[in-house]
């Protein structure tokens, strides 16, 4: 037997069999998978549609734009609101669509996306698609100043009194608030002092309430497709949260892109919520960020210490 044909034959040289959540979708309620088409369904039948990615993968951007695709060929103008632009960037955003520049790559560099961190490039079909369609383009998130804000004065730091009423009048049940503790502690490595997650965990949820806030007001014109990372659109804590405390008779559509874990091949292992599963469908893709980013980081602070 040769050389290659042992090779070609040992069993660590076998090809890995494909992940079983690989690109499927599931309905999180029943736990069942769901067709594409009828998710395309209740799409087209919602208000406010949330779709949650991970930021700067590919697959997610492309569904994205994907189901805002489905709604235009529907006949259907949806407003598209992105978490990467803040309350003070829409003026500047609305007279730079005013004018006329149909050209999404100069509105990023107008805005400075790069530079506050946003990997702009990948949402940039996006916001090209919105552009060429003349969808109107919606800044919903919480500014970074305000949102530090919130962080050192608690709810009074909000400017916005609807708000800061809506973050007031609706705590989050013991429960769920400890799990959104748990996962802000998680965010950061475990290196965030717990005394501090609570103040973190506040700019959060009026970050979450302030997008709710916009999406509800938008609606009256058409469906509202929200662009933003995945954090945002779970139903325990984020943004339809505060969606049906606005309007408690119209339960958003939140859909989770979801990157595969090598460690996690059932559905149950995805399902993280002291209320049962953090979405209403769930979108397997493949892994294009760390597994555990938090190797790296602490890879990083141990040179630092050493230096």
């Amino acid at each position: 037997m040769t050389l290659l044909l042992l090779l070609l034959m040992s069993p660590s040289l076998a090809a890995a069999p494909p992940h079983p959540l690989l690109d499927t979708l599931w309905e999180g309620a029943s736990r069942q998978p769901l067709v594409q088409a009828h998710l395309q369904q209740r799409v087209l039948e919602s208000r406010w549609i949330l779709l949650g990615e991970v930021h700067g993968n590919p697959v997610h951007h492309a569904r994205q734009l994907e189901v805002l695709q489905w709604l235009r060929a529907s006949g259907q103008t949806p407003t598209v609101a992105f978490e990467i632009f803040d309350q003070t960037d829409q003026a500047a955003m609305t007279q730079f669509i005013e004018t006329g520049s149909g050209d999404a790559a100069a509105l990023g560099q107008q805005l400075d996306m790069e530079a506050r961190g946003w990997p702009f490039a990948s949402y940039q079909p996006l916001v090209q698609y919105a552009l060429d369609e003349g969808l109107p383009i919606l800044a919903v998130n919480l500014s970074r100043a305000q949102a530090q804000r919130v962080a050192r004065e608690g709810p009074d730091g909000l400017e916005s009194v609807p708000v800061r009423q809506l973050l007031q009048q609706h705590p989050l049940a013991t429960e769920v608030q400890e799990a959104l503790y748990a996962h802000i502690f998680a965010a950061h490595c475990e290196y965030l002092p717990k005394a501090h997650v609570p103040a973190v965990a506040l700019a959060q949820q009026a970050r979450d309430a302030t997008i709710a806030w916009f999406l509800q007001q938008a609606s009256s014109s058409g469906p509202v497709v929200l662009i933003s990372g995945a954090g945002h659109v779970r139903k325990d804590y984020g943004v339809p949260f505060y969606l049906q405390a606005l309007d408690p008779e119209h339960a958003p559509l939140s859909v989770g892109f979801i990157e595969i874990h090598s460690e996690r091949s059932t559905l149950e292992a995805y399902l993280h919520g002291p209320e049962g599963a953090p979405y209403d469908v769930l979108w397997f893709s493949a892994r294009t960020s760390p597994e555990d980013p938090c190797v790296a980081f602490r890879e990083q602070l141990e040179q630092m210490r050493g230096e």
